[in-house]
Order: C-alpha cells, then sequence, then structure tokens
C-alpha cells in the first residue's frame, strides 16, 4: 500500500519514520531541520530513500494540496485540528477524497478522519494502528454500534455501487433499526451472515418493493424495473460476475469495442459495471483498441491460447474462416466460457464491422466474502 506521510515536528518527524519504514512503497515529509542529510521534497522516484524520508521547508500545506491531487492515501502526524485546517480547502465529496488519517506526535492513536467507509481510511486506520502498536480510533455510526456499512462490504467484495447517494438512507436505516428490503442474484449471500433482523431478504424485486421498507439494497448484474419512488432510496451492487469475450480485427477502436458492448449488454438486460473481464485470444492481447478499452472500463485482459479455445466445452458456434485464420474455430464464446468457468453463454456472439463479442456469467461468483455481520 502506499502512502503519503506527512509530520510537522521533531517527534512526529520520528513516529513518520517509523510507519514508512513499515510501509515499504511509502513517501514520508517531514521539516528540514528534522531530517538532516535527507533528499528534498521531489526527488525523483527510484532514489535511495524512497519509501523513506524526504524533507521540506515552509508549512506543510502545499504538500497536502499534492496528495489531495494525487488521490494518495494521507497520514498526517501532527494534531487533529491542525490536521482539519490544512485539509479543509480541498475536500469535495466522500467519493472523491482520498482517506485521511492522523497520528499523534508519539504515535499512540491512529484516527479515521476522512472518507473513512467509501474511501477505506477506517480499514487503513486499523492497519497503521497494528503497525505502530497504537490504537485505532473511527467514529463512524455503523462502526460505533458494531454494524459495518455497505460500502466497505462491497469494496471489500470487488462489487461496483450506484448510486452513490442512497448510500446516507441505506446506512441510516441500519444504524436506526429502520426496515432495509434485500433482494441479491448474483454474487455470493455469506456477507449476510449473522444479519440483524431489520435487514429483510426478499425472493423478488416486486416482493421488496411492495413490502415498502425505509431502505432497499439490490445485489444483482441484471437491470431491474422498479417505481421511481422506491428506486431514489435504493442501492444497486453490481458483482463482477459477467465475463466478456470479445474477438476483433488488427486496428479495431476502442470506441466501436465500446459501442457493441454496452449495446448488447443493454439488450440483454445486463449492468455493464457487473463485467470483470475481456476474454481473448493471446494474439491480441495488446491490441491498442482493446487495450484501451480494458483501461477505460477498468476490466483485466484474460487471454487463451488458439488450442486452448479450440477445447473448450459447451455450446459455441464454429467457423472454418474463423479457424483457418486464428487457428481456432471461434474467439468470443470460446473465451467468455473459459473464463466465466461454465458450458453455456449468456449472450451469444453478436457483431459489428470489426469486433464480435459474447457474454458468460461465473455462476453464484463475484463474491469473496466471509461473516461479516458477526460480532
Amino acid at each position: 500500500m502506499r502512502l503519503a506521510i506527512i509530520a510537522v515536528s521533531r517527534r512526529g518527524a520520528q513516529t513518520a519514520l517509523r510507519l514508512a519504514e513499515s510501509f515499504p512503497d511509502t513517501l514520508a515529509f517531514v521539516p528540514v531541520r528534522f531530517a538532516p542529510g535527507a533528499p528534498r521534497a521531489g526527488t525523483p522516484a527510484g532514489s535511495a530513500t524512497e519509501g523513506r524520508i524526504q524533507q521540506y521547508e515552509g508549512g506543510a500545506g502545499r504538500l497536502v494540496a499534492e496528495q489531495f491531487e494525487q488521490r494518495l492515501p494521507l497520514v498526517l502526524v501532527m494534531a487533529v485540528g491542525a490536521a482539519v485546517r490544512l485539509i479543509a480547502p480541498h475536500l469535495r465529496h466522500k467519493s472523491e477524497d482520498p482517506p485521511v488519517l492522523v497520528v499523534d506526535d508519539l504515535g499512540r492513536f491512529a484516527i479515521s478522519l476522512v472518507s473513512g467507509h467509501s474511501g477505506g481510511a477506517n480499514q487503513l486506520a486499523r492497519e497503521v494502528a497494528g503497525r505502530l502498536g497504537a490504537e485505532a480510533v473511527i467514529t463512524t455510526a455503523s462502526d460505533a454500534v458494531g454494524l459495518p456499512a455497505i460500502d466497505e462490504i462491497a469494496r471489500s467484495l470487488g462489487w461496483w455501487i450506484e448510486p452513490a447517494s442512497s448510500l446516507t438512507r441505506l446506512a441510516a436505516a441500519l444504524i436506526n433499526g429502520d426496515s432495509v428490503g434485500v433482494y441479491q442474484d448474483a454474487g455470493g449471500s455469506d456477507w449476510l451472515d449473522g444479519a440483524p433482523d431489520h435487514l429483510l431478504r426478499f425472493l423478488t424485486v416486486q416482493a421488496l418493493c411492495e413490502a415498502h421498507p425505509y431502505a432497499g439494497l439490490v445485489i444483482t448484474d441484471r437491470l431491474v424495473e422498479m417505481p421511481a419512488e422506491f428506486r431514489e432510496r435504493t442501492v444497486f451492487c453490481r458483482p463482477p460476475v459477467l465475463a466478456l469475450g470479445i474477438g476483433c480485427s488488427s486496428g479495431a477502436g476502442a470506441e466501436e469495442i465500446a459501442v457493441l458492448a454496452d449495446k448488447t449488454l443493454a439488450s440483454a438486460g445486463l449492468s455493464p459495471l457487473s463485467a470483470f473481464a475481456i476474454a481473448t485470444i493471446d494474439r491480441r492481447a495488446a491490441e491498442p483498441g482493446l487495450v484501451a478499452f480494458a483501461q477505460e472500463r477498468r476490466l483485466q485482459i484474460v487471454t487463451y491460447t488458439a488450442a486452448e479455445l479450440e477445447k473448450t466445452e459447451g455450446e459455441w458456434t464454429r467457423s472454418e474462416i474463423v479457424r483457418n485464420a486464428v487457428g481456432a474455430g471461434a474467439v468470443a464464446e470460446p473465451a467468455a466460457l473459459r473464463c466465466a468457468g461454465v458450458t453455456s453463454l449468456l449472450v451469444r456472439k453478436v457483431k459489428s464491422k470489426h469486433v464480435t463479442l459474447a457474454v458468460a456469467r461465473i455462476p453464484g461468483g463475484g463474491s469473496r466474502s466471509s461473516s461479516t455481520f458477526s460480532t
């Protein structure tokens, strides 16, 4: 984990160095008079002291501004009041702000200050406290009553959340004991083990809406219909369960791939946020358009040899023309099947001018959960 640590005092500099040494890929900044011999801030990456300590002159405001711009997790070794004044001009929204911790000069407390749930500051406070032998101070309401936050659960499982604006109502319902209706048809459900009684499961979205709970939580890869009034108080979680098998001609553009993917998923009633990988033949691993599309959507690219694709089990359409060109009877369909580990496609091959695409779903997948609500 890469952190930016900023100290303002002599003792704080010592604590910053201790912490930087336990996070090897971390850079700590301390005033020049407390770091004799250390390089100045801005020393190029790769220097012998990178991940340890660098010196700076003047106030810490400039450094704080730079780290906020880079959105690195930020540890401020100073008083809470001083930290608040330094970060105040840079705060935007919890969905945009980096996680910020405050550690006192002696390293006794690690205080989660900003982006506790959404940015991971709460978990970071626990990690920092563990490495310093300090006490983690976490004041978010759900943690105070022993309940995990839905956004923390989702982040730990790799689920996308939409819309983030509904999280506040959902969190309040969990904390205050108001009814929360849950519908789930994708991803693992172990996270519900030990859930409180006011978190109610429903077998259909319709049943959930008819029950009129205070807030809703829908965990699915599907685009579901519900009354606008209830949609406004519902959080959707999108587990990573869809493998996009893609074949393309050399030179196929990212825009063409994106248009075909979005159109195909929408027609099938599937959320693009539940895609977790692009599966293709190995000869297309570095195809610029495919790489650009993967980077834009934050998807990994998984590749297979022609021999592996040809041996894929399940129902997929073979073409002698494709086999003569790439050595396998198809790319998109067998790649999607192999990536998802299934033998049936969710969406069979569709085509644009230079791209083919198929979709397969991981059965009951997209989760790395354990019992979440146990206390």
